[in-house]
């Protein structure tokens, strides 16, 4: 989901530019966040340890690939990860 797909959704496009960049900042802090744990929860100790070992000093674009790469689709997990928060704060539950 893009963040003007998260503006549209929320129905905030009127708002202030702000405003906007806020709320779309807080909501991909959180999937990161619970994208994280989801990955974690999948590792076992052997690709954790491979992965703390790649992931030293590396940017998050080359840790993002090695986890697309070692975990294929999972990409699409984070987009239902933003989704799913989305939809919390519409329910008024995020």
């Amino acid at each position: 989901m893009t963040a003007e797909q998260i503006v549209k959704e929320l129905g905030i496009e009127d708002s202030s530019d702000t405003f906007k960049a806020r709320v779309v900042t807080k909501i991909l802090a959180t999937a990161d966040l619970r994208f994280a744990r989801i990955v974690d929860e999948i590792m076992n100790d052997e690709e954790r340890q491979e992965f703390q070992n790649f992931s030293k000093g590396k940017m998050p674009q080359e840790v993002n690939r090695w986890v697309e790469e070692t975990y294929e689709g999972i990409g699409e997990w984070y987009d239902e990860v933003v989704q799913s928060i989305v939809m919390g704060i519409k329910r008024g539950n995020p």
